[in-house]
């Protein structure tokens, strides 16, 4: 992306909760176990990783991944 990106998360099930991560170059190596609760899109302006999974009463699904690359000039 160029200047900043809208990250939109969605689950199957719209009774889910959703929890998320984000790791940029200045917090990488800072690992968390605390996630925030998705409640409106994500609003990203350099690289950054977003991890993220779905939880209701019975279950939790699997944690997916995604990295998004800031472009370091205007091409």
């Amino acid at each position: 992306f160029k200047d900043k990106m809208i990250v939109e998360i969605k689950s199957r099930n719209s009774n889910d909760e959703i929890f998320y991560a984000i790791y940029t170059e200045e917090n990488k190596s800072k690992m968390v176990e605390v996630s925030l609760i998705y409640k409106q899109p994500i609003e990203i302006s350099k690289t950054s990783e977003i991890i993220a999974f779905s939880k209701n009463k019975e279950n939790q699904s699997n944690v997916i991944s995604a990295t998004f690359f800031k472009k370091p000039n205007n091409y």
